[in-house]
């Protein structure tokens, strides 16, 4: 029996155009709009998609909601659906100060006008503006004019729901096939993952080449069973961290994997220990959520939002220095397997209460039937 909801409101004879002025290839790659999109349908009678201003025109007559990606790009969206009254919502997330010490990052007064007026606009004129953590909505409304702000979580999709519900009737069950990660690593081998766009940026973000020291020091500890795989879309960064790796001697220990299937992603959080992922910025996090929602604890640092949603369950590093990864890590490595496998039962009950497909849907489907438009 699923444990989705069809929600039966005043909502259900309604329609809703979902705004998301990204290229279409790119709605089916990210996730998040999968999950908004299902939502709606299980609100409205009829959802309509569309990707471009034009399209928009041509759809919005007749529309009792307008759902909104991306305050900058959605400016004229916003202000048609103020001029046509039609109730409109907007989320995303804005950087205000989010850069780190090597000036990887975004600054929003640093940004263009054009930028800086679209975004005031669109929270302005909103008829509700949605976070996606408290975090965000801390950094926006205290410096700038927001209508009618709002946390709602971002969440995992629906299959991905499901498979956090069976894992941990498993878990809780004693029948975890969850074992030393994978029995080529060995007996007391130990599997860290981390899923990352192989770019100079991404990993200067991510603090990977942080992480990468962080390793070197836990394998000069004397910690030497352990493989780390990076994995991601093929990128610029790919001859750099080879290079890095080399420098380190952690060639033994290291495997980078380019472009693979969103199958392998999921096996790779199923055999790992410990997702690496201790980010300067996170809006959100949410290949931290994709890690969390298989059960997989991951080492997050202190900075944005990124404690949100690890919660008590997670590793934060409070400085992102390789000594304090490291320590994380060795935290998490004086587990014994018992309470290796109380953790991703935590983690897995973590993600389900805060995070679950049907909360999101719950908190949003309410929201979009009690706004109004302001006058």
């Amino acid at each position: 029996m699923g444990v989705f909801l069809k929600l039966e409101n005043d909502l259900s004879r309604s329609k809703a155009v979902m705004f998301v002025p990204v290229k279409s290839r790119y709605f089916s790659v990210w996730e998040y709009y999968g999950v908004d999109l299902a939502i709606l349908r299980s609100c409205f009678s009829e959802v309509i998609v569309c990707h471009s201003l034009m399209s928009l025109v041509k759809n919005i007559h007749g529309s009792d909601v307008l759902f909104c990606w991306w305050w900058h790009r959605s400016v004229l969206a916003v202000l048609l659906g103020r001029f046509l009254r039609v109730s409109t919502y907007v989320t995303g997330a804005i950087h205000m100060f989010d850069i780190c010490e090597k000036g990887v990052g975004s600054d929003f007064y640093k940004k263009s006008w054009l930028y800086r007026m679209a975004t005031k606009i669109s929270l302005r004129f909103a008829t509700a503006n949605l976070f996606i953590s408290f975090d965000q909505q801390l950094q926006v409304s205290s410096h700038l004019t927001v209508i009618n702000p709002q946390i709602i979580y971002p969440a995992m999709s629906q299959a991905a729901e499901e498979s956090s519900r069976m894992e941990l009737v498993e878990l809780e069950c004693g029948k975890t096939k969850h074992r030393k990660s994978c029995e080529a690593l060995g007996e007391d081998s130990v599997l860290f993952y981390t899923t990352i766009w192989h770019t100079i940026e991404q990993y200067t973000r991510k603090g990977l080449f942080e992480t990468l020291d962080g390793l070197a020091h836990l394998k000069s500890r004397g910690f030497r069973k352990f493989t780390w795989i990076i994995a991601g879309g093929i990128g610029d960064g790919l001859t750099v961290l080879r290079e890095r790796i080399s420098q380190l001697d952690l060639q033994d220990f290291v495997e980078i994997k380019v472009d693979i299937s969103e199958d392998e992603k999921n096996q790779l959080y199923d055999r790992a220990d410990l997702y690496l992922q201790p980010s300067w910025f996170e809006g959100f996090g949410n290949a931290v959520l994709e890690a969390n929602a298989r059960g997989l604890p991951a080492v997050v640092s202190r900075y944005t939002a990124q404690p949100e949603v690890v919660g008590p369950f997670g590793f934060i590093a409070m400085q992102i220095s390789p000594e304090s990864i490291c320590n994380e890590i060795e935290k998490f490595l004086s587990l014994s397997f018992e309470d290796r496998v109380e953790l991703r039962s935590n983690v897995l009950k973590h993600a389900l209460a805060n995070f679950s497909f049907v909360k999101r849907q719950e908190k949003l489907c309410s929201l979009l039937s009690k706004a109004r438009m302001p006058l």
